[in-house]
């Protein structure tokens, strides 16, 4: 196997597990055994398990800032269809097994980490959170969302809304609760009717 390829491979595996199994829950004993190499070999890339966990908030954060692009530029701006969208990552990511988004599988264990991966999935958080800020300013503008106080504020509660609803829908395992709950909340940035 290839250097980067074996990098990509350790990554992708310690993600899953931390995923599923949390940050803690995992050893690189137990990444060496899955990918079929010697422990000491994920040393050679990562050489202590804070450099692989600092480097695989960091991968993630990239491919999903990437992935927030994508969605505005396909959904011309559209604010009401990207926060839809944006909804969608997160079901569709439950949807293909016991996986939680990995900010919140490392939030959970915030007490536990090394403060280096404390702070980048901090940075992590702060970035969707802008992101939502933007899209909801912009729906606001728009006349597609209603909302009480600073967009800042709703895209602080939102964000916090949907991890706990995802966190929620794992322990029932049950992707409806999810679908269900973000329903109501994207619902209840509609715009009130005009009286008539």
């Amino acid at each position: 196997m290839a250097d980067k390829d074996t990098r990509e491979a350790v990554l992708d595996l310690a993600q899953q597990f931390v995923q599923t199994r949390g940050y803690n829950g995992f050893s690189y004993r137990d990444l060496a055994e899955r990918i079929g190499i010697r422990a000491p070999s994920i040393h050679y890339y990562f050489p202590s398990k804070t450099d692989l966990g600092l480097a695989m908030v960091a991968r993630y954060q990239d491919r999903f800032l990437s992935h927030l692009s994508r969605i505005e530029r396909e959904e011309k701006n559209d604010p009401r269809r990207c926060l839809q969208r944006y909804v969608d990552v997160y079901r569709d990511l439950m949807a293909t097994g016991d996986h939680l988004c990995l900010g919140a599988a490392l939030a959970g264990e915030q007490e536990s980490l090394p403060e280096g991966i404390a702070q980048a999935v901090r940075a992590l958080f702060s970035e969707n959170v802008a992101w939502l800020e933007k899209i909801l300013d912009a729906g606001r503008a728009q006349g597609q969302f209603a909302f009480q106080g600073s967009a800042a504020i709703a895209a602080e509660a939102l964000f916090s809304s949907i991890e706990g609803v995802m966190l929620v829908a794992r322990a029932f395992n049950d992707v409806q609760r999810y679908e269900t709950a973000t329903r109501w909340l994207l619902a209840g940035l509609r715009p009130e009717p005009a009286a008539i």
